[in-house]
């Protein structure tokens, strides 16, 4: 499941608020990077400087990408 995050310097969900502040972070969309099989290999994530609200074409479109098995498959490999 995608995890949206319209203002990270208020969501209780972020630990690491300090880390938000020294890379500009604001707001986030984060999705898993799933295989085919379904297994999770990671997250592919999205940061703004603003907070904001992420569209439902923003999601799926990233949802899309974190479930394109060649591309999971590539990110992998260079990671």
């Amino acid at each position: 499941l995608p995890v949206i995050c319209t203002n990270i310097n208020t969501d209780p969900r972020v630990g690491r608020r300090d880390l938000a502040r020294r890379m500009n972070w604001s707001a986030a969309l984060i999705v898993p990077l799933t295989i085919r099989d379904g297994t999770p290999r990671g997250a592919l994530g999205i940061y703004t400087p603003e907070p904001r609200s992420f569209s439902d074409w923003d999601t799926r479109l990233l949802t899309v990408l974190g479930n394109h098995d060649p591309l999971i498959s590539w990110l992998v490999e260079e990671m």
